[in-house]
């Protein structure tokens, strides 16, 4: 049975939570977290740019409630990112140099049923 995708949805408030931009210990990260009312089921992570500057896939992570981490190149059909609704998802950066003030913040990635998935945000570094 072929796998469904539906047209791409941006969910910027339901997926990006506002105020989560930091840099610690010279890393970057921000937090997602699923408010769609469902779970998620990542099969494939296309790309993350901050302020139109693409991140190499190898230089970032996810990091799940429990500590778990997921390499973005790891995530695929055979091995999917569960999202569940609700829980953070932490995205630790590295080699990302963020000054204070306004940065655009966008992540593509491919979720079974929901399809093209876009978080287009705007939001400054935390303090």
């Amino acid at each position: 049975m072929a796998e469904e995708y539906h047209t791409s949805k941006v969910f910027m408030a339901h997926l990006f939570r506002k105020g989560s931009l930091r840099v610690q210990k010279g890393r970057t990260s921000f937090v997602l977290e699923n408010s769609t009312g469902e779970d998620i089921l990542i099969n494939k992570i296309e790309s993350l740019a901050f302020d139109g500057r693409f991140i190499p896939l190898e230089d970032f992570l996810f990091l799940n409630i429990k500590k778990e981490v997921w390499k973005p190149t790891a995530v695929n059909n055979q091995n999917p990112l569960l999202f569940p609704q609700n829980v953070p998802l932490q995205v630790v950066i590295r080699n990302v140099e963020l000054s204070s003030g306004m940065h655009n913040l966008r992540i593509l990635f491919k979720a079974k049923t929901l399809g093209d998935i876009i978080v287009d945000v705007n939001d400054s570094l935390a303090t």
